[in-house]
């Protein structure tokens, strides 16, 4: 599953790189109106779904993923009887 992974964490790079990209087109190019706020909600969506898919990829398998079984409790229960 190394893969899925990689594939969250480079969609969040790409997200947060339009979202930057877009706060930037606003800012160069000094919209007003409905541009200027379609704009920077869009920034914001991007930042919020980058910054999600970025605490998935981490939650979920950790900074360093060197385990290649997630973690049972039935197994450990067992052990101890």
């Amino acid at each position: 599953m190394k893969s899925s992974r990689a594939v969250i964490a480079l969609l969040a790079f790409i997200m947060l790189v339009a979202a930057l990209a877009l706060i930037a087109l606003y800012l160069i190019l000094d919209l007003d109106g409905f541009l200027k706020g379609m704009c920077q909600g869009a920034a914001f969506m991007l930042i919020v779904l980058s910054v999600y898919f970025g605490v998935l990829c981490v939650r979920r398998h950790g900074l360093t993923s060197t385990q290649t079984d997630d973690w049972l409790p039935s197994r450990d229960r067992t052990d101890q009887q």
